[in-house]
């Protein structure tokens, strides 16, 4: 295969692989742009995970506790 067929091939393996990550800050931008109704439900599940970490009596344990608020919330 010339050196010319396999650099044009390259850059459009790469050209089609940038394209995700664009795709990927649309989606992102789309969570700040969040109705009414989906900032209320996830109030509430953040005020549901914050009691049930207050149920755990982590106490000190603050790395225990941000890990489990992170777990509960579903990792965003």
């Amino acid at each position: 295969m010339p050196k010319t067929v396999l650099s044009m091939l390259l850059a459009a393996a790469f050209g089609l692989a940038s394209i995700q990550p664009i795709a990927a800050a649309t989606d992102e931008r789309d969570t700040f742009n969040a109705t009414k109704d989906t900032r209320a439900a996830e109030a509430r599940k953040k005020a549901d995970c914050d009691r049930q970490a207050r149920a755990h009596h982590f106490g000190v344990h603050l790395g225990q506790r941000s890990r489990f608020l992170k777990r509960c919330m579903g990792a965003r």
